[in-house]
C-alpha cells in the first residue's frame, strides 16, 4: 500500500485517463513510478523505476520520464522498456 504522505509529485495524462506519481511504499522501500488509471483503485508499479522523481508525460501519453541518479530517463508505459540520458 502506498501512503498519500509517503507520494511525491503527480503527472497526469494528456488523454486525462491516467495519473503517474512518485511514492514509497508503505515497508519505507525507495521511491518508485506508479500508475493508475482514473478509473481503477489500483496503481501499479513501473519497473526500472527506483529512486525516481519529478515523473511527466510525454506528449503522446506513451512514455512517462522522470529524473533518478543525475540522469533523465523514460519508460513505456505499456512495456518494461527504458532509456537513459546523462543530465
Amino acid at each position: 500500500m502506498v501512503h498519500p504522505e509517503q507520494a511525491g509529485a503527480i503527472a497526469l495524462s494528456p488523454d486525462g485517463k491516467l495519473i503517474a506519481f512518485a511514492a514509497v511504499r508503505s515497508n519505507g522501500d525507495v521511491f518508485r513510478l506508479y500508475v493508475r488509471r482514473l478509473d481503477e483503485l489500483t496503481a501499479r508499479a513501473l519497473p526500472d523505476t527506483d529512486r525516481a522523481v519529478d515523473p511527466f508525460f510525454s506528449p503522446d501519453g506513451q512514455w512517462i520520464g522522470f529524473f533518478t541518479d543525475r540522469k533523465l530517463k523514460k519508460v513505456a508505459i505499456t512495456r518494461s522498456e527504458e532509456h537513459t540520458s546523462e543530465l
